[in-house]
């Protein structure tokens, strides 16, 4: 019986404490109610800061960790872009050369056998 009683007198005050903090409450409201009436202006900018601190904080939680990059994965559209540029450096003097290279073998070819004979240097000649 004595838990009986322990229970009763447990649920007695928590039925106090319930009540009490419905009272506070209740009160907490009207009192808010009448501040937002008073001042809305403030009560408006006071609820943006308070929903902005909530979202940044919100946000900050849930937003993944950085990747980590490797200096491989760093450098490796830079190696792209570097090979490209130095190609593309390269390539147009380069076709000047292959195309000077390739006039001149056409012009030689183009010539008769013995005008290519005529321009080889003496040294060369069997005659």
């Amino acid at each position: 019986m004595n838990f009986e009683n322990d229970f009763a007198t447990a649920r007695d005050k928590v039925s106090d404490a319930l009540s009490s903090a419905r009272g506070r409450t209740g009160d907490a409201l009207a009192r808010g109610e009448q501040c937002v009436r008073d001042r809305p202006r403030t009560a408006l900018l006071t609820a943006f800061a308070v929903g902005l601190a909530v979202g940044v904080v919100v946000a900050a939680a849930t937003r993944p960790a950085p990747r980590r990059l490797t200096l491989a994965d760093a450098l490796g559209d830079s190696k792209e872009r570097l090979a490209e540029l130095f190609a593309s450096q390269l390539r147009d003097p380069l076709k000047k050369k292959v195309s000077s290279v390739s006039d001149r073998a056409s012009s030689l070819l183009s010539d008769s056998l013995a005008d290519a004979l005529d321009k080889v240097p003496g040294k060369f000649r069997w005659w």
